[in-house]
């Protein structure tokens, strides 16, 4: 069950960075979130996923194969500081002001252990990922769907989807209101 996991969501890297940063700063908690009991924490809802994130000092996204993934765009939504592999179209989102994004797990770790050390740099990372969040929720609300494809056309059906998202997005880091724009 795990093989596969690992070969998708980089299961073995996220281990191999929280190996790195626990080696030198043993005071840095790591917390897996999934659905694999008895290696990671299940969460139940939105809100409890969007406290996950508001609560943390960073997100770890060690994913090989997302394109863009969901929970990467949650974290930032939430205004929590992304530490990220560069893989897909991440390096597109990612640009070092509102996240850190490499494929090197030394890197990452470092990363890491740097937002924990420079709380003023972690703030504003996390600010600057819901501001990415907020920016292109406005850009996408600007695709008129309507007008383009018809409403069987699969690429009408994509954008609805993604506006959808990027709502569910928009409004998941405002449910406490700690991290509006």
């Amino acid at each position: 069950q795990l093989e596969g996991r690992d070969y998708f969501c980089g299961y073995s890297e996220w281990l191999q960075v929280k190996e790195l940063v626990q080696s030198v700063r043993p005071d840095i908690e790591f917390v897996l979130v999934g659905d694999n009991p008895g290696i990671s924490t299940t969460i139940s809802d939105e809100q409890e996923l969007n406290s996950v994130f508001a609560n943390s000092l960073c997100y770890l996204n060690t994913t090989r194969l997302s394109p863009v993934p969901m929970s990467l765009l949650e974290a930032m939504s939430c205004g929590c500081p992304v530490i990220t592999t560069a893989n897909q179209e991440v390096p597109r989102i990612i640009n070092g002001n509102n996240g850190i994004a490499s494929n090197d797990m030394d890197v990452l770790a470092k990363s890491i252990i740097e937002v924990y050390d420079n709380q003023e740099w972690a703030e504003s990372l996390g600010k600057n990922a819901r501001k990415t969040i907020t920016d292109m929720n406005r850009e996408i609300k600007k695709i008129d769907v309507k007008g383009s494809f018809s409403s069987d056309d699969e690429v009408g059906y994509f954008f609805k989807e993604l506006k959808a998202i990027i709502h569910k997005l928009d409004t998941l880091g405002e449910e406490d209101g700690s991290n509006s724009n």
